[in-house]
């Protein structure tokens, strides 16, 4: 990867920053903006009018939109752009995201209370960090901006602008990082960014093979871990008992050797609503009596609480392709040991 130790967004990385640069850089489309730097200024109206396209879901004349104004943080709003458009004024709310992600109903918030003005608001949501879960940005109608959309629109920018090479070269190397996974043996991965690369397309692989997935950090006194959990809904019900049975992927930093430990778990799951209910344990024994015939062992300890890990799943993947088959494959045991583990559960 390219040395960015010069690079101003090395050590800029948090939101503030990114918002500053989407300001910046929009500030190049208003009407008044320094027109010296031709291809800045053409990057800059590319931006706006790709936002102005999403929010109205059509293809729009890019010499009929007029940026009127950039604010930064009014209202809690990272960045609200002012656009006008065949006659009628669009408010563009930005939320910029980097590692972080929506929180409090914020987004919804943002909309109505534009929306009380009587004004047409596009909801934006800038990410160019990684994200699993985007359910929430899609219900309140914000349409994704990710770090591929903005690097394909900076790439076609001819500009010399230091500011903007500094930003775009930050993150075409982010990007690089986070597919070396492909080419780097599992064993070798240097950092968090190919770990979570692996898992975004992983959470693809799985969702087109009819799991549910998704993948984040998990903080714990052990020093944490990056998470990827699927499966298939297992779930145990039994009168008014319920436990789920799924599979999570625990990649963790080991300092001593300067490498992930990467391994998938057998994980239980207590629904019950009384967590002291005896059947959990019934079933946490019957599954542990089970799971070697589906290719799992028992975990050095066994530690109680809502979700447990009662097995690691024996295969060996030295690449990410070998990776991707032993989670599919991992996904097949799973569904072998519910269905004999529910069955007996169900006979006692």
């Amino acid at each position: 990867m390219a040395d960015l130790k010069n690079n101003l967004f090395y050590y800029a990385t948090k939101e503030l920053s990114q918002d500053a640069f989407i300001c910046w850089l929009c500030s190049y489309a208003l009407e008044d903006a320094d027109i010296t730097d031709k291809e800045l200024v053409k990057c800059a109206h590319n931006l706006v009018c790709e936002f102005l396209e999403r929010g109205i879901e059509k293809d729009i004349d890019h010499d009929k939109a007029i940026l009127k104004e950039v604010k930064r943080q009014i209202d809690n709003i990272d960045v609200l752009l002012t656009v006008e458009y065949i006659g009628k004024i669009y408010k563009i709310i930005v939320e910029d995201k980097v590692h972080s992600s929506e929180h409090d109903d914020q987004l919804r918030r943002y909309k109505e209370k534009l929306s009380e003005d009587n004004y047409d608001v596009i909801g934006i949501y800038f990410k160019t960090g990684f994200q699993s879960n985007m359910a929430e940005v899609n219900k309140a109608g914000y349409k994704l901006f990710n770090r591929n959309d903005i690097l394909s629109l900076l790439e076609k920018c001819n500009s010399n602008n230091d500011i903007l090479k500094a930003y775009r070269d930050y993150w075409n190397d982010f990007e690089n990082l986070a597919k070396s996974y492909r080419i780097i043996p599992v064993s070798e991965w240097p950092d968090w960014q190919p770990v979570n690369g692996f898992y975004d397309e992983m959470q693809s692989i799985l969702e087109e093979n009819g799991c549910w997935a998704g993948y984040g950090y998990v903080s714990n006194p052990a020093g944490g871990f990056w998470g990827l959990w699927y499966g298939m809904d297992e779930i145990f019900k039994i009168d008014s008992f319920e436990a789920e049975l799924y599979l999570q992927v625990e990649s963790s930093w080991n300092y001593d050797l300067s490498k992930y430990d990467n391994r998938i778990c057998l994980k239980l799951k207590n629904r019950m609503e009384d967590k002291r209910d005896d059947r959990i344990w019934k079933l946490r024994d019957i599954l542990i009596e089970k799971q070697s015939d589906y290719g799992f062992e028992k975990p050095a300890r066994f530690r109680s609480g809502q979700h447990m890990t009662i097995g690691i799943y024996n295969a060996q993947f030295n690449d990410y392709k070998e990776f991707v088959k032993v989670i599919l494959a991992s996904v097949e045991q799973l569904k072998g040991l519910f269905r004999v583990s529910n069955s007996e559960m169900n006979v006692q």
